[in-house]
């Protein structure tokens, strides 16, 4: 859980606020009592899941700084994903965010719905373009292989359906399909086995 400081909570207080959005830089708190620093306010929004917000943001910026990113590289559609905050992804996306900027470890969005079991967020994510599908983070492991890892069937299925590389290795030479029987999840392993099948009678 993070805890921001201080934060906009309401569309008044972005329309009432006189200076620049895209310069207030909050901190945030995390459970550990560790301060995050260089969280914007649109990012703060995602955190909080304030769709209504975020488009305040957006609109009184006219849409600058909407891909900015914290001393991590996270950007807001980072966090939106992070935090299951579906409305808020939506917003972003319908803004024309970046979809496939990559954090620090080099997790793009997908990435991040994937490890944090966000099926329905991946699809939306999925829709907006099949390009980043295939990205590699900085370990080599795709959205299939971190959802694979996750035990997450339903984002495994959609992944496939969508062109996700079935043989792609991270850097320790393992697919998805390895680290499915690595962390023994059953259901995962059954759709990437019919998929084997599939690709090879094809």
């Amino acid at each position: 859980m993070i805890r921001l400081r201080p934060t906009f909570k309401t569309i008044d207080s972005v329309n009432s606020y006189e200076g620049d959005c895209n310069s207030l830089r909050f901190y945030a708190i995390t459970n550990e009592r560790k301060v995050r620093a260089g969280i914007t306010a649109l990012m703060g929004a995602s955190i909080n899941g304030k769709s209504d917000v975020a488009v305040a943001i957006i609109n009184k910026t006219n849409r600058v700084g909407i891909d900015s990113r914290d001393h991590y590289k996270k950007s807001a559609l980072h966090f939106a994903v992070m935090f299951g905050s579906k409305d808020v992804v939506q917003v972003l996306l319908n803004q024309k965010c970046n979809v496939d900027i990559k954090d620090k470890q080099g997790w793009n969005a997908l990435h991040y719905a994937a490890n944090y079991k966000h099926p329905d967020i991946a699809e939306l994510l999925v829709l907006q373009g099949k390009e980043n599908v295939n990205q590699s983070d900085n370990y080599g492991m795709t959205p299939l292989i971190r959802a694979a890892i996750s035990d997450q069937p339903v984002t495994v299925e959609l992944l496939l359906d969508n062109g996700a590389n079935l043989y792609s290795k991270d850097k320790r030479r393992r697919t998805a399909h390895i680290w499915a029987a690595h962390k023994r999840h059953i259901n995962v392993l059954e759709i990437l086995q019919r998929h084997l099948v599939i690709h090879n009678t094809a």
